[in-house]
């Protein structure tokens, strides 16, 4: 399926959960991005075994130099995901912080919808913005 045809994230992502990736609670699929959550290095390379058997039996093949494998971390949706939890990226941050005042109603969405994005990780917001 071509992605640039309407609907078609939303069907290879429904496609993604119910049938090739379901029963596998160690991952999480956002469209063409899979993170896995492993414990330990034995557990995660079983977790791979096992996410590339579920790929090759449906025959999606994956772009290697895309890949990011044993890390620590990772940047996955606009958050780093790490052992100690998920966080803003630092440089996301800085684009909200240095963001001009907004002159205009269209300037003031965007500026919202850039906070709103990171609303759980900004203490008060909700607060804040009702001012």
């Amino acid at each position: 399926m071509t992605f640039g045809l309407r609907n078609a994230a939303q069907t290879f992502q429904k496609f993604l959960n119910h049938t090739i990736l379901q029963g596998l609670e160690f991952l999480l699929a956002y469209i063409d991005d899979i993170i896995i959550a492993s414990d330990d290095i034995e557990q995660h390379h079983r977790h791979l075994k096992a996410l590339f058997s579920c790929l090759d039996t449906y025959g999606i093949t994956i772009n290697l130099s895309k890949c990011a494998f044993e890390n620590d971390k990772i940047d996955f949706l606009g958050y780093e995901v790490s052992t100690s939890g998920i966080s803003s990226l630092e440089e996301k941050f800085k684009a909200i912080v240095a963001y001009p005042r907004p002159k205009s109603i269209v300037e003031l969405r965007r500026f919202l919808g850039m906070l709103n994005f990171y609303r759980s990780h900004l203490r008060k917001a909700v607060e804040y913005q009702a001012i």
